[in-house]
């Protein structure tokens, strides 16, 4: 019996930095040319299965936020933490980064690709050609 060919994710692209190691940004979060909530970050295998997830999730509340009928000058939204996880194929989670924020800058995010990418990612996951 024939496996049907894995397609790619169908939203970003390979990593410009990683993508020798099957690294794909998949979301960028809000503010990147890949808009989305939340940065997701895939490792791809050889077949194109996903074999690692980066991921930020919404974590537990800092601070509930407040809104009034009026919409006025004292509303804000609430607050959660934002944690970067690393998350194996059977669910398994570990927290990289307790709560990561953009407004923290690309040093941060870029000291945990790179520790991360060299831990999962092989470069037999070669994404060339994106076949």
């Amino acid at each position: 019996m024939m496996t049907p060919e894995r397609k790619l994710p169908d939203r970003g692209r390979p990593s410009p930095g990683y993508g020798h190691l099957g690294m794909w940004n998949y979301c960028l979060g809000p503010n990147s040319p890949i808009p989305g909530e939340r940065l997701i970050v895939l490792i791809l295998d050889e077949n194109r299965n996903i074999v690692r997830r980066l991921e930020q999730v919404e974590g537990r509340c800092m601070d509930e936020g407040h809104v009034d009928f009026f919409l006025g000058p004292n509303c804000r939204p609430a607050r959660h933490e934002r944690p970067l996880l690393d998350i194996a194929p059977d669910g398994q989670a570990a927290v990289l980064h307790p709560d990561y924020r953009q407004g923290q800058g690309m040093e941060t995010y870029l000291q945990i690709v790179k520790a991360w990418a060299a831990r999962w990612g092989k470069p037999e996951y070669a994404l060339a050609g994106s076949r």
